[in-house]
């Protein structure tokens, strides 16, 4: 497989999760459909001879520095101007905005078992949220985008064991905070994934 191939394969796979975590941390369709374009061509532009298996963790990086960059921005200019509060605080997605980011096979499920699971995102969102941004960012890289705690270390611009700490403690404030989640459906909501 040649050099475009490969990164072609790589921006295909990562692009819904991608995009589902711009959209979360932005809360702007258009934002984050930028956000992710941005990063796509910094990856292709700067890092298309890298190996496989960096090509993750830059992209995520770059991803996650593009998406500060337009929080930042967006938070200055809200200043500025004197627009509402919702600039600077953390995007809670309402149920309806997690129906376009779902992974599942929505004929699969009824209509009962769709409202459960919106249900269900809305809420780890919101405790998601409430979590310091070094957890959050550990939290989501390693159990959502499911990279390597090598990886995350990386992307996060931090070492190995900071991450786990990080993950640790983001573990179990979502546990306190989804308790009933937890309890209902078991340890899946926080991920499977080991520390």
């Amino acid at each position: 497989m040649d050099k475009i191939e490969r990164l072609d394969a790589f921006l295909r796979r990562e692009q819904t999760k991608a995009y589902s975590l711009a959209l979360r941390s932005l809360a702007n369709h258009d934002d984050a459909l930028d956000a992710v374009q941005d990063a796509m061509f910094k990856l292709v532009d700067r890092y298309a001879d890298k190996p496989l298996e960096e090509l993750a963790p830059l992209f995520y990086r770059i991803l996650f520095n593009r998406i500060r960059d337009m929080q930042r921005k967006s938070s200055r200019l809200g200043r500025l101007f004197s627009f509402s509060n919702r600039v600077s605080q953390p995007h809670t997605m309402a149920a309806n905005e997690f129906a376009q980011i779902d992974y599942h096979d929505e004929h699969a499920l009824s209509a009962e078992q769709k409202l459960d699971q919106a249900a269900l995102k809305y809420k780890t969102d919101r405790a998601l949220n409430n979590l310091p941004q070094r957890q959050r960012d550990a939290f989501v890289l390693r159990i959502w985008l499911e990279l390597d705690v090598r990886q995350t270390a990386v992307v996060m611009s931090c070492s190995e064991g900071s991450v786990k700490t990080h993950l640790s403690r983001a573990k179990r404030a979502l546990k306190n905070q989804l308790q009933d989640l937890v309890e209902d459906i078991g340890d899946d909501v926080l991920g499977s994934k080991a520390i």
